[in-house]
């Protein structure tokens, strides 16, 4: 789940940044808990108090305490992609101590904003985002951009990264729940396998980034063709 939070005084604003994202969210079948504070003293109370975030959309200029004395606070108590928002751009200096991951210069139009969003996104994915599962009783956490595939074996699932291999107890489906929202595809019911590490797709197979070939299940085929172009298509708006 990718937790996000828009802080912002100008209720219409955040109004309209929030139909962005549960749209996006929609569209996309992404697994987003979306928080809106209207405040920043709101915002710092939560905060405060133990919440965080994956993302944070925050405005600059507020009349309680404003973005930037906001975001330090953020960074001493979590680790997020923060994304400073205001209608000017003269606190780009100001901004700069806080190291956000980006500006956006308000109105900003659907079409702009989803491009912010999946760049955003693919840098949650290819960055800070893990799964934790135990392995031989221990606790493991591998980052979901590592992980080649999913096996399912028996009882148990095989999960297999770049550099390593683990098994233990699972169901696939109930697995599939959590990774469907990470560029992964169920194509065999045995297999559950990532987008960014395909190396060659043809309609009835694929092969991995590790060499390993597996078939695409027949009665899932038309879903896998659909899901691939709609993944290729977020991942492109990324590059543009």
């Amino acid at each position: 789940m990718i937790r996000v939070a828009i802080c912002d005084d100008d209720s219409i604003f955040a109004y309209e940044l929030k139909k962005y994202i549960k749209d996006i969210k929609t569209k996309n079948n992404l697994n987003i808990q979306l928080s809106t504070f209207n405040s920043s003293r709101q915002f710092e109370t939560y905060i405060e108090s133990g919440g965080s975030f994956d993302i944070v959309f925050l405005d600059i200029m507020m009349p309680d305490i404003d973005g930037v004395s906001i975001g330090k606070r953020i960074r001493s108590l979590f680790d997020t992609i923060l994304i400073y928002m205001s209608s000017s751009n003269q606190y780009f200096i100001d901004m700069f101590d806080v190291k956000p991951f980006g500006f956006i210069l308000k109105p900003i139009s659907y079409e702009s904003f989803r491009k912010v969003f999946f760049t955003v996104y693919e840098e949650l994915y290819n960055s800070n985002i893990f799964y934790e599962f135990k392995h031989n009783k221990s606790k493991v956490r591998v980052k979901y951009c590592d992980i080649i595939y999913i096996k399912s074996h028996g009882r148990k699932v095989i999960l297999k990264t770049k550099c390593d291999e683990y098994m233990f107890y699972g169901k696939i489906k109930d697995l599939y729940e959590e990774f469907q929202h990470f560029k992964f595809m169920w194509i065999h019911k045995s297999y559950i396998i990532n987008y960014s590490h395909i190396s060659e797709i043809s309609y009835d197979y694929v092969v991995m980034s590790n060499g390993e070939r597996f078939d695409i299940s027949d009665r899932r085929k038309k879903d896998i063709r659909n899901l691939y172009i709609q993944i290729s298509e977020s991942s492109e708006v990324v590059t543009d």
